[in-house]
């Protein structure tokens, strides 16, 4: 029987249909990686619910793109469901500063005009606030080892968005990309020789 370290695991929380928002978690040598955070503008909070079990016990969150789709839910789920509250342990949220920057812009956007048009209850300022302090700004192609694992991730360019990037997960033998709403067909790294996995949720 396989050891909990040697197992990897990549399930779908959101984003199976066209039109959902990008969540998913990436289990990997024992380690919690949260890949995306994303919502859409009907803020229906059932959409969000297979959340509520994995927040508390992710290590690492990593954003690829700065808009509703792939970070809208963050502020609510750090909020309602406890991400990035592990006990004592720091659990970053990694996202390029040009993504961070715009993401915040982004949600501060959407609270301001839903709350002038009625109650949005679901986060505030100061829950964007919040959310901005936990993030681990990273530059494009830039390695981060992943606390006390042998892991190392880094984002790479992919355009579309401004500081919007895939990631690439390195693990011995293979490397694990993560790329969603991203055109592989002119992607080189695919096309490398080198043993890779990849993730792509879809691409519209």
């Amino acid at each position: 029987m396989e050891e909990e370290s040697e197992v990897v695991e990549f399930t779908p929380l959101c984003g199976s249909d066209a039109h959902d928002p990008l969540c998913s978690l990436l289990k990997i040598d024992g380690l919690r990686i949260l890949l995306d955070c994303g919502w859409n503008d009907s803020f229906n909070t059932e959409l969000l619910e297979p959340l509520r079990e994995v927040c508390p016990k992710v290590d690492l969150v990593l954003i690829s793109f700065p808009d509703l789709e792939h970070m809208g839910a963050l502020p609510y789920a750090i909020k309602e469901f406890g991400l990035c509250k592990a006990g004592e342990k720091k659990v970053p949220i990694c996202l390029t500063k040009a993504a961070a920057d715009l993401g915040v812009l982004s949600l501060y956007d959407v609270y301001i005009s839903r709350a002038t048009e009625g109650e949005f209850p679901y986060f505030d300022l100061d829950d964007i606030d919040e959310l901005r302090n936990k993030f681990l700004e990273v530059n494009f192609e830039q390695p981060v080892k992943i606390g006390g694992s042998d892991l190392e991730v880094s984002i790479l360019r992919a355009g579309r968005l401004l500081g919007g990037g895939m990631w690439r997960i390195k693990r011995e033998p293979e490397d694990i990309l993560y790329a969603v709403d991203f055109n592989h067909k002119r992607c080189e790294i695919c096309k490398s020789k080198h043993e890779c996995t990849h993730i792509s949720v879809r691409f519209r």
